[in-house]
């Protein structure tokens, strides 16, 4: 963790999480914005020509590295999209057509087809499977942190019970 040392230690903490997300946010801006350009491209050329060109095949290429590494960015940093882009349709739709261009492509291995899958339930663009956990959410670590403390409040409760045996000396409500 970077130390601030002008800040109080919670301030410093408040700073890191701030710089952290402005980090991630803009990385995810960026391959966002190349999406963008590599779908106008690919509308606006007919694949269909003869005259096939390097850019078409370049942005092919752009739009499904990018489609991928958005899906990493997504899965493991949930909370930098949720707070930047949810309710921003224009990038939703631009979402959804990268990952149909790359299911229409048929070139995805399985592992990559279940990366994809995992990332339109954590966007809500598939419903979402009874047992889909995002260890990387907040709300999951939350919860994480409250079964840890849960458990070993029980623990601590269950080592402290004293344990009853004969003894030389009587209690003192006893003499």
């Amino acid at each position: 963790m970077i130390h601030w040392p002008l800040f109080a230690e919670e301030e410093s903490q408040i700073w890191t999480k701030l710089l952290f997300s402005v980090f991630w946010s803009s990385i995810i801006l960026q391959r966002i914005l190349i999406l963008q350009e590599s779908r106008k491209i690919l509308n606006n050329t007919d694949i269909n020509s003869e005259t096939k060109n390097d850019t078409i095949g370049q942005a092919f290429a752009l739009t499904f590295e990018n489609t991928a590494v958005l899906c990493d960015l997504i899965l493991r940093f949930p909370d930098v999209y949720h707070s930047h882009y949810d309710g921003i349709n224009e990038i939703s739709i631009l979402l959804k057509w990268s990952f149909n261009l790359l299911r229409e492509s048929q070139l995805m291995s399985k592992s990559d087809e279940n990366i994809l899958h995992l990332t339109e339930q954590e966007l809500n663009f598939v419903i979402r499977d009874s047992n889909y956990v995002n260890e990387f959410s907040s709300d999951q670590k939350m919860i994480r942190e409250k079964l840890r403390v849960e458990s070993a409040r029980k623990a601590k409760k269950s080592s402290v019970k004293r344990v009853k045996k004969p003894r030389l000396t009587p209690v003192r409500s006893e003499l």
